[in-house]
């Protein structure tokens, strides 16, 4: 909104939550703000898949050492990646995919990414969030 005595940031991105009846486009930001953005009134770009793909493909072919400058942690089984999002659970107990669909399911792909055969998380305290909570990478 233009008049808004708080207004997001420029070049700070969000993620659509919903489209309601009369085309606002509500949003959950990386600043954690949730707004509503409206069409011809605000100003915004939607951020297609393709700088999604450039954004997992840079991910994918950094070094451990420069994935650690920016807190992202690498891990080449889904069985390291429950390890280090459960400690202390027991890892024999689910399938691959189980672990997986848990996983994909308590925390956001803002947190956790698959890319390849790998998976990356966003390094957070090492606990599962609460239910219904979000964890986003910003």
């Amino acid at each position: 909104m233009p008049e808004d005595p708080h207004p997001v940031k420029p070049g700070t991105c969000g993620t659509v939550q919903l489209v309601d009846d009369i085309g606002t486009l509500h949003c959950k930001f990386d600043d954690g703000r949730m707004l509503g953005v409206i069409w011809g009134v605000d100003s915004f770009s939607v951020i297609g898949q393709d700088k999604e793909r450039a954004f997992k493909e840079k991910i994918s072919k950094m070094s451990d050492d420069d994935l650690a400058d920016h807190e992202i942690t690498r891990f080449s089984t889904i069985g390291e990646l429950y390890g280090h999002l459960f400690p202390g659970e027991d890892t024999e107990t689910l399938s691959d995919k189980q672990k997986e669909e848990l996983i994909l399911s308590k925390f956001s792909k803002d947190r956790v990414m698959k890319i390849g055969d790998c998976y990356y998380v966003k390094d957070e305290p090492d606990v599962a969030p609460a239910e219904g909570e979000d964890m986003d990478m910003g």
